[in-house]
């Protein structure tokens, strides 16, 4: 039975933290609460990223800056005091994010998140949730992605 409650929450944990992501690039990288206070500084950083999803200027603005990780790291010991098994399931989506989300803009990865993330890159409106499409649809920001032959 342990065995089931961590395996929960560790489940719990990757799409709680696949839908604060999903809540952060809607409403703080492209919506207005990215215009409040320090926000705006945050909100920026993305704004480049959209910028140069490509070539050599994408290092720029692709990795967290290090107050950012800094922040991660606090919280994610936080919540290990709580329950380790969510706070590691809150890391496995932010490792797998992390991997996909730069395989993407290297053009490793030709899969469904490659064209999902791609369109919101063209349409930054929709496709908010860059790992899994079924935020988007649950939100109504899902706008289909197919690849162009």
């Amino acid at each position: 039975m342990l065995i089931l409650q961590v395996l929960f929450l560790l489940i719990i944990g990757h799409f709680t933290a696949a839908l604060l992501v999903y809540l952060n690039h809607r409403f703080v990288f492209h919506g207005k609460l990215g215009t409040k206070g320090p926000l705006k500084f945050i909100r920026r950083y993305h704004t480049l990223h959209h910028a140069h999803p490509k070539g050599e200027r994408v290092y720029d603005h692709i990795y967290m800056p290090v107050w950012a990780r800094v922040m991660f790291v606090a919280i994610y010991v936080g919540i290990s005091f709580v329950s380790l098994a969510f706070a590691l399931g809150m890391l496995t989506f932010s490792i797998y994010y992390g991997y996909n989300h730069l395989a993407i803009h290297e053009k490793k990865h030709r899969n469904h998140s490659y064209f999902h993330h791609t369109l919101h890159h063209k349409d930054p409106t929709v496709n908010f949730s860059g790992m899994y499409p079924f935020i988007d649809k649950l939100f109504s920001t899902y706008k289909e992605s197919r690849p162009i032959l």
